[in-house]
């Protein structure tokens, strides 16, 4: 995990602000570098201070990979490329990758910026992967290799990567989103690419779009547009212009026989297409088209020893051990002798829901035994009803806060922050504010689920930290979180981010078995599992069960459809700058290219029991469990997790963390 900010500008270097540091340094404690680098333009029809460009790379790491922090930007000394790097490469091209990713993507964009810039390319391996018409366009046939590794890279990341030889910007981010990356296109024609920004300063930033890898150019030729022409940066913020040239390139749909469903089209450019001379290969998603089959049977049915829960068992198996294994100590632990016990280094957003106690599940029979977990669930203290559940004592009635799920679904229109809060909160006395906590919903169903890891894996140490929030430390952390989320502005964003920042802090209460009390605690985990993606794979929404008893099948698979291609835009970067902020990172095991392109290729009726006979189910000896993502609870099953897989999914709901 790493903080990156970027700037292109045209009257000296852009540097980040001294708050932008911070909170740079916030998501990247280990290590902080600055590099500029200073471009002649050559452009005589501008004044001479005004013809260099000026590029400056702000980098910070959180080193969660290989055994010794690697600082950034990377730099190569030979051509003066630059790479920023804010990701996790899990596999290039299908291996494995080991050690310090960062470096491992640098080296490979290298060689493809290099080689194929510096000499024709007419034989050998390299050809291959460029189409033959192209091999006379050097700069356009190394751009094509280095797109492909772009491609070939499974994991999340943001980047910005300088390609010193042939003078261009390559950014982006993998195309979930997983990792935030913002834009701010400056009034006097900056370009600013941040992970994180300074919103109280009153600047308008955008989310860097997921769909595309986005081009700058800095080389000028006769086809080109002057350099000083203004280019709209893209459709939704075409006001703001800047004096680059963008060029989009979209990431397409991966078909059946894996290969793209348009192949060679031209690129959607916002400048002359005669300047970029010809066809690109555009980037192919990792996983295809949702598989929209319709069961021929009707009276199919899924049970336990269907391929698909012994498929998926394997796919998360893998998924999970990506991002579990080989986590680096803290600095500090390092130096511990063999005798001391191992600090804690995966921690699981934690609700108790099917998704994260299956991800708690699998990460069980990973990880060694003298590794405990840390299993994260928050409450929030919500004063109107604890004011209306004071008033109603005389009717022994018990006062509700609403815990808030990491696991939400936010596609809502909501009101924007400007809505006015009560400035104090009602407080109970402390057995009272106890109990309120946990009679909340996730609460519940949290210590339920701890309890049967427990049960099922007693080996290991599962330590539930009950991360309880009374109104007055929301309101205190407000301004905070509102800098974090821009640009997002509404309600929903606001209560959502609360659930994940205070998450991601991680200080909470747990209980000691011998005191028989509590006792406070924070979690040294650096690595937090989010199970986001599961309701969107398998049919988990209130929602997809409504379109099936609506329109059937096709209504159902529609809806999925919409899901699927929403995931992209689920706003994943707003959630990584939250949770960023505490130096943790969010690792979506769901949402392993893998897993996906098998889940995403699975017949309808191997995912979910919509349609199947509940009756059959019980006179045959398999469990009786909701349809709703019924792979994913059979899997659970055979794990042992029988109550969480029988847990019924709650109706999605706004969380309540304001007065």
């Amino acid at each position: 995990m790493c903080g990156i900010h970027f700037s292109l500008g045209r009257n000296g270097y852009v540097r980040p602000s001294r708050n932008v540091i911070k909170l740079l340094q916030d998501r990247g404690p280990d290590s902080l570098q600055i590099h500029t680098v200073r471009l002649g333009s050559h452009d005589h029809s501008q004044p001479e201070e005004k013809r260099d460009i000026y590029l400056s790379f702000t980098s910070t790491v959180l080193c969660l990979r290989g055994d010794h922090v690697k600082t950034q930007p990377l730099i190569d000394a030979k051509s003066g490329s630059v790479l920023c790097w804010n990701g996790e490469a899990w596999k290039y091209e299908g291996n494995s990758v080991k050690g310090n990713d960062a470096q491992v993507v640098f080296d490979l964009l290298l060689k493809e910026s290099s080689t194929a810039s510096d000499q024709r390319i007419t034989s050998g391996p390299e050809c291959d992967r460029i189409p033959p018409e192209e091999t006379t366009h050097p700069p356009q046939a190394s751009l094509n290799n280095i797109l492909a590794v772009i491609k070939s890279v499974s994991g999340p990341f943001a980047f910005v990567f300088y390609d010193a030889t042939n003078q261009r910007i390559l950014y982006g981010r993998d195309c979930l989103g997983r990792r935030s990356l913002l834009r701010k296109a400056a009034d006097d024609g900056d370009l600013i690419i941040s992970s994180v920004c300074d919103a109280l300063r009153g600047d308008v930033w955008v989310e860097v779009g997921a769909e595309n890898i986005y081009l700058v150019n800095l080389t000028l030729d006769s086809n080109a547009p002057n350099h000083n022409d203004a280019i709209a940066l893209d459709e939704s913020n075409a006001s703001k212009l800047i004096s680059c040239r963008i060029t989009q390139i979209p990431w397409i749909s991966k078909g059946k026989n894996g290969t793209s469903d348009m192949g060679l089209v031209g690129l959607r450019v916002f400048i002359s297409p005669l300047w970029f001379g010809g066809l690109i290969a555009l980037q192919v998603l990792p996983f295809p088209h949702l598989n929209r089959d319709l069961p021929r049977n009707r009276t199919i049915a899924l049970g336990l020893e269907a391929a698909s829960v012994i498929e998926l068992k394997q796919e998360l198996r893998d998924s999970v051990r990506l991002r579990v294994e080989d986590v680096p100590d803290l600095p500090r632990h390092r130096m511990r002798t063999s005798s001391e016990k191992k600090p804690t280094k995966i921690a699981i957003l934690f609700s108790g829901g099917l998704d994260c106690a299956v991800v708690a599940r699998v990460a069980h029979d990973i990880l060694p035994l003298e590794e405990d977990i840390d299993l994260i669930n928050v409450a929030f203290e919500n004063p109107r009803v604890m004011k209306a559940a004071k008033a109603s004592q005389a009717k022994q009635e018990t006062p509700n806060l609403c815990s808030v799920s990491t696991n939400q679904n936010n596609h809502a229109t909501t009101p924007t922050l400007a809505q006015n809060l009560p400035s104090t909160s009602t407080h109970f006395h402390d057995s009272e504010e106890a109990a309120a906590y946990d009679n909340c919903p996730d609460r519940i169903t949290g210590k339920a689920s701890v309890t049967e890891l427990q049960k099922v894996c007693p080996s290991r140490t599962w330590r539930f930290v009950e991360v309880n929030i009374p109104y007055s430390e929301t309101l205190a952390h407000r301004n905070t979180v509102i800098t974090l989320i821009h640009p997002h502005n509404t309600e929903m964003d606001l209560s959502i981010a609360y659930a994940f920042y205070f998450a991601a802090r991680g200080i909470g209460i747990v209980h000691n078995s011998f005191t028989h009390g509590t006792v406070p605690y924070t979690t040294p985990a650096r690595v937090l599992l989010s199970g986001l993606g599961a309701d969107e794979l398998f049919a988990g929404y209130t929602r997809h069960a409504t379109a099936f008893s609506r329109h059937g099948f096709p209504g159902l698979l529609d809806e999925l459809e919409l899901e699927v291609n929403r995931l992209g835009k689920r706003n994943l970067g707003r959630d990584d700058r939250v949770i960023s902020h505490w130096g943790k990172e969010v690792r979506f095991p769901y949402l392993d290219e893998s897993l996906m392109d098998w889940a995403l290729g699975c017949p309808i009726w191997e995912k979910c029991g919509f349609g199947q006979n509940i009756a059959g189910d019980a006179a045959s000896g398999e469990p009786v469990i909701e349809p709703g993502k019924k792979v994913l609870r059979l899997l659970a099953w055979i794990l042992g997790m029988k109550g969480v897989a029988r847990e019924k999914k709650r109706a999605v709901r706004k969380p309540q963390v304001s007065g």
